[in-house]
């Protein structure tokens, strides 16, 4: 089995840690191909934050769509 992102077993034992479920969570990352494709594929609400590896450009190239895009951390508050 694999272990990380964007692999489930990671958000599954993640999520029973902290007693929460899927739809009580937002996903936030900087990375589409790990932090958001995991959320993606599991379901769950996703924000991409545009200052780390990928831009608002690349969804569409690699073809992964985060529910959100925001350019800082600060747009969350």
């Amino acid at each position: 089995a694999k272990i990380g992102k964007p692999y489930a077993p990671i958000l599954e034992e993640a999520l029973h840690y902290f007693s929460l479920k899927k739809e009580d969570v937002i996903l936030v990352g900087d990375n589409l191909e790990t932090d958001i494709l995991l959320g993606v594929k599991q379901g769950i609400e996703t924000i991409l934050v545009t200052t780390g590896v990928h831009q608002k450009e690349d969804c569409e190239r690699l073809n992964i769509h985060p529910d959100h895009i925001i350019s800082s951390l600060l747009e969350i508050f």
